[in-house]
């Protein structure tokens, strides 16, 4: 599940085709992967990134990426939220770069 929230500007996205194209008309690339892995909050970068593999590989091949890393956020993370029980909250992302050489 996606939520863009922009409480300034009045918008909120649900819908992960409408949230797409609100970033690609920007530049950014979104898209949602799922796995057959259920992650606990303790969850390593690499068990992520083993289990999102057979999607990743092909789009980092694709795009010159040589690098990914895992942000996750979940109820063990300590962040200040308003309005966001700490129980329901669990969010992974994947970032990627391109090297140089």
């Amino acid at each position: 599940m996606a939520i863009l929230s922009i409480p300034e500007k009045n918008i909120e996205l649900r819908d992960p085709a409408e949230i797409r194209s609100f970033f690609n008309e920007r530049g950014v690339y979104f898209d949602q992967w799922t796995c057959d892995v259920v992650f606990d909050d303790t969850a390593t970068q690499e068990e992520i990134l083993k289990a999102y593999e057979k999607d990743l590989k092909p789009f980092m091949d694709q795009g010159g990426y040589q690098t990914a890393d895992v942000i996750s956020i979940n109820k063990l993370t300590k962040i200040m939220m308003r309005s966001v029980p700490s129980s329901s909250l669990s969010i992974r992302t994947l970032r990627m770069r391109s090297v140089s050489l």
